[in-house]
């Protein structure tokens, strides 16, 4: 249950600890999902406390959910990724579209180069 699958070769070197706030160290990992920090023998449930390393994958489509474009560095300027909304439910996203330019947004189908890369930053609108 607490396994790590590592990929023999990615662009991002991962450590479990990196997806912890403010915990310096991890010391037993127990069934059922809880992890035994060291601070006042506090147990704190994996689902609870795991967080995206900034630029990763993760953290981009945390943005996305935030309502905040992100984009990969090594894509053109003007393209970004961007949450749509149910038109009867804005709480609800329907899908993540890829824009590009002036060209219309396009279902965004992830390819596995995007999600092992570490260069994902914010996308800023351009200012007139």
């Amino acid at each position: 249950m607490c396994d790590v699958n590592l990929l023999e070769s990615n662009n991002c070197a991962f450590t479990p600890e990196q997806f912890l706030p403010g915990v310096e160290n991890t010391t037993t990992c127990t069934v059922g999902g809880v992890y035994v920090v060291p601070s006042p023998g506090k147990k704190y449930l994996v689902e609870d406390i795991f967080v995206a390393p900034m630029h990763s994958f993760p953290w981009a489509i945390v943005q996305v959910f935030r309502n905040t474009p992100a984009r990969l560095n090594s894509w053109p300027a003007d393209t970004y990724i961007k949450p749509v909304y149910n038109p009867q439910n804005n709480n609800i996203i329907d899908d993540i579209v890829k824009v590009s330019g002036n060209n219309p947004p396009q279902s965004w189908a992830v390819q596995v180069p995007e999600m092992t890369s570490c260069d994902w930053g914010i996308y800023n609108f351009p200012t007139a």
